[in-house]
């Protein structure tokens, strides 16, 4: 079983890395990518992750 969950979590770290990495070389020449995004926006953006999570989870 905890074979299982360490291949499960190796994996979804290889996704990751790989995502980062495709999302970086989307960004290599985007005037925006170097851009800061204004406090206000990024903590709209949390909380309705948080609220987006909360109904997935049934937690609201």
């Amino acid at each position: 079983m905890l074979d299982s969950v360490a291949e499960q979590k190796q994996a979804g770290d290889k996704r990751t890395a790989e995502l980062q990495r495709q999302l970086k070389a989307a960004q290599v020449g985007s005037p925006c990518a170097g851009v800061r995004v204004p406090d206000a926006v990024t903590q709209r953006l949390r909380e309705r992750a948080a609220e987006i999570n909360a109904a997935a989870t049934g937690s609201n």
